[in-house]
């Protein structure tokens, strides 16, 4: 909008990027778990929430709630990973707003309108990558030149026609959880994080599983 203000246009388009937590439970993963096949992540809160995320909501949006289809193939592409975590109650679901290129990169630099300088198009890198964008637009304030390692990250790449593909690297990828056969089924039999009352099933050795070994919170 402000670009659109000063008479040029970026080739930005805006997605809601989703995450959810479930109830807490026992002290179970001391890092971050990563699918790149599904592209979900999966880590432990300090208060034992599971913290749960994965692709984009792939279609333009400002809505703070993401879809309800995407979040059903967040849950299942977290399922194929940790399958105890059926029997979970979600707590809370929100979604915020990362801003793409169209090459899944940053822009970092001058704009047509003199005196005007832009940082943005992080997508979902922003919080780990912008230490190093900040220091690269404070050289150019400063100096009125390109940091080096800014060079390629121009506007002016997208006439020139040397764009950055870094959609792998920036979780900005098409191709999400919906193309996996476990996460379409999961999807068909309306899979939900719950947690069940019943007993578990029996496994190949004849006792029953103890979710995963991770204990419930009573």
């Amino acid at each position: 909008m402000l670009a659109k203000l000063a008479g040029f246009r970026l080739p930005i388009t805006s997605y809601a990027l989703q995450a959810m937590v479930t109830e807490p439970l026992k002290p179970a993963l001391d890092t971050v778990v990563l699918s790149p096949g599904t592209g979900a992540y999966v880590s432990q809160s300090d208060k034992g929430e599971m913290v749960i995320g994965a692709s984009l909501d792939l279609f333009p949006s400002y809505a703070q709630r993401g879809s309800f289809a995407v979040l059903q193939g967040i849950v299942a592409a977290t399922l194929a990973l940790f399958p105890s975590f059926s029997r979970l109650r979600l707590l809370r679901q929100w979604a915020g707003i990362v801003d793409v290129v169209h090459d899944s990169s940053p822009i970092i630099g001058p704009t047509p309108v003199p005196g005007l300088y832009i940082n943005c198009g992080w997508g979902t890198g922003g919080f780990k990558a912008i230490p190093a964008g900040g220091w690269t637009l404070a050289h150019v304030l400063a100096t009125g030149r390109n940091h080096e390692l800014a060079e390629p990250f121009q506007l002016g790449r997208f006439i020139t026609g040397r764009l950055i593909d870094e959609a792998a690297a920036a979780g900005s990828r098409t191709d999400d959880a919906a193309h996996m056969p476990v996460v379409r089924i999961a999807r068909r039999e309306r899979v939900r994080l719950r947690r069940h009352h019943s007993p578990h099933p029996a496994g190949p050795c004849g006792k029953r599983c103890d979710l995963g070994r991770i204990p419930l919170l009573s």
